[in-house]
């Protein structure tokens, strides 16, 4: 269950699960609990003038940051920017079809958003306090790695890192090491870094509630570190089923 998608418990019985099992060993945080401390990072930072940069997943985290920011509402009475071709673009498709989701608000919290099209307009948010959601999750892209270097270096402002970065990303650098590396140069971070769980993958609770819910024969493990994969797998073994995982060239036979 997110802001943008209600839970699903209405699953057919089937043979075969094909399951992502990105969280498989883990479990997720109460989202309640995760929503609030995002709102206690964002107020703490603008009482301290600082900006507050949020690089996202085009698709479904940017909407959810951007329906999670419109709760808080009149409590943030700074500008909220939304940068990033992919990410402005997804947006403007979930609007195009807004009678499909689940959460009508969206249409509501985009109209409180400033969209940024150029340099100019990037320099000018940057220059105020302010919230940036940008594209570039894992702050891999050049776009996120711009808005983290802008602030770097101010111990008011601070990014958020609302789910999954893997290893060898700018996003799992600055959460392990404080540091960002572009262009072979790197540089020590004095802005704060936080990391939250907004993620819309089923953590390992979840998944043994789904595979008791389609009682497969089979359940097949895809789209997980070696972490999750086995999770995914002990989580099927301890409830009597066949567990495979899936491979690069591999056949599986049902």
């Amino acid at each position: 269950k997110t802001q943008l998608m209600r839970e699903k418990k209405d699953f057919p019985k089937a043979d075969v699960l094909f399951t992502d099992c990105t969280y498989a060993g883990d479990t997720h945080p109460d989202r309640g609990d995760t929503e609030k401390e995002f709102e206690r990072i964002i107020l703490r930072t603008l009482r301290k003038c600082g900006k507050v940069v949020i690089p996202c997943f085009s698709v479904a985290r940017t909407q959810e940051i951007l329906l999670v920011l419109a709760k808080i509402g009149e409590k943030i009475n700074v500008p909220i920017y939304l940068d990033g071709m992919m990410g402005k673009e997804i947006t403007r498709i979930y609007l195009r079809y807004a009678e499909a989701l689940d959460n009508k608000n969206l249409l509501r919290a985009i109209k409180n958003v400033i969209p940024i099209e150029d340099h100019h307009e990037r320099m000018e948010a940057l220059d105020k306090t302010g919230i940036i959601v940008t594209s570039g999750g894992m702050v891999n892209s050049p776009l996120a790695q711009f808005y983290v270097q802008s602030i770097s270096q101010d111990r008011n402002s601070a990014v958020i890192l609302p789910g999954f970065v893997a290893e060898e990303t700018g996003g799992y650098e600055m959460k392990t090491k404080g540091t960002l590396t572009i262009d072979d140069q790197t540089f020590k971070l004095k802005c704060a870094i936080y990391q939250l769980n907004f993620s819309a993958h089923a953590d390992s609770g979840e998944i043994k509630e789904l595979v008791k819910i389609v009682d497969p024969e089979v359940v097949i493990a895809m789209h997980g570190e070696e972490a999750g994969i086995k999770g995914a797998m002990n989580i099927a073994k301890g409830l009597g089923k066949k567990a495979v995982a899936a491979e690069n060239g591999k056949f599986i036979t049902v």
